[in-house]
């Protein structure tokens, strides 16, 4: 799919959605067995008819149902076919596309001390990657704990990527 025929920004989240519906493995890339899976999917024939579901597409980043569906999707997606981890960068990035369409501004405050936290990791203790229990476990976290970040600790019943144990610890600190 040429998403620039569909007058869509690359950066624009709903092209995660379309990469979902076609089972896409590598970001920036579509095989012909994809692109076929994303038509046949959606029922789409044309580059018309994509640019007439984009609306609905859109609507699937903000259902309960189907967010997180594609936002466990886009681990795969990024770490590639040999990866393991997926890069910082790319996390970060990811996470304030995705969990602002999800959460809308709300999500702000959580987001900046989530990011500084991650950078801080990156910078002083070593982090080099997202491992996917670290991924997902974002949206347990809002599952769980909701997504306001004042208050946000860990209990003794919590059982947590050691990650979220040492964001806890930054988070009283911050």
């Amino acid at each position: 799919v040429y998403i620039g025929d569909l007058g869509v920004d690359p950066m624009d989240p709903v092209t995660l959605v379309i990469s979902y519906h076609m089972e896409a493995k590598n970001m920036g890339e579509y095989t012909q067995t994809e692109f076929v899976t994303g038509f046949t999917t959606l029922g789409w024939n044309s580059i018309s008819d994509m640019k007439r579901s984009l609306d609905s597409l859109r609507a699937q980043l903000k259902s309960k149902s189907e967010f997180p569906k594609i936002y466990k999707f886009v681990f795969n997606f990024l770490k590639g076919e040999d990866g393991r981890n997926i890069k910082i960068e790319h996390a970060i990035l990811m996470w304030q596309l995705l969990l602002k369409e999800q959460y809308g501004s709300k999500i702000d405050p959580f987001l900046e001390k989530w990011k500084a936290f991650i950078e801080y990791q990156k910078e002083n203790k070593g982090l080099n990657g997202i491992k996917k229990d670290e991924w997902n476990s974002v949206l347990d976290l809002f599952s769980e704990k909701g997504i306001e970040v004042e208050g946000m600790k860990s209990s003794e019943e919590d059982c947590w990527p050691i990650l979220f144990d040492n964001f806890f610890d930054f988070l009283s600190a911050y």
